[in-house]
C-alpha cells in the first residue's frame, strides 16, 4: 500500500480497472489508500480488501451496530434497538460515502 495520497482521477482509474475486482464485486487494490470504494456497477460501496484497515473497519462497523442492538433487545426494548441501529448505521454510511469519494487535496 502506498503512503502517498493519490489524485481523484488516479483513484477513479484504479477503481475502474477490472484487475482489481474479483468475482465482479470484491475490490482489492494495494495502491488505493481508501478503505471503502464505490461499486463499479452496483449501487453502494465495497471494502478495499487489500487495505490493512479493511478488516478492523468491518469489525468495528459490525460491533457498532450489533452490540448496542443486542444489549437493548436483551432488555426487551425492540423499538429502542431499531432506533439505535438506525442512529449508528447512518453515520457509518455517511462516513463510507465520504471515504469512497476519494482523496482530498
Amino acid at each position: 500500500m502506498t503512503d502517498q495520497l493519490i489524485t481523484r482521477d488516479e483513484a477513479e482509474s484504479l477503481r475502474q480497472d477490472p484487475q482489481h475486482w474479483h468475482l465482479g464485486v470484491l475490490y482489492a487494490c494495494r495502491n488505493d489508500p481508501r478503505v471503502v470504494v464505490r461499486h463499479r456497477w452496483l449501487i453502494g460501496w465495497s471494502w478495499n480488501f487489500a487495505n490493512p484497515w479493511a478488516a478492523p473497519a468491518m469489525l468495528a462497523a459490525a460491533l457498532a451496530v450489533v452490540g448496542p442492538s443486542w444489549f437493548l433487545v436483551q432488555r426487551g426494548a425492540i423499538g429502542a434497538a431499531f432506533a439505535a441501529a438506525v442512529v449508528i448505521v447512518v453515520p457509518i454510511v455517511l462516513l463510507a460515502h465520504w471515504n469512497a469519494s476519494g482523496p482530498r487535496p
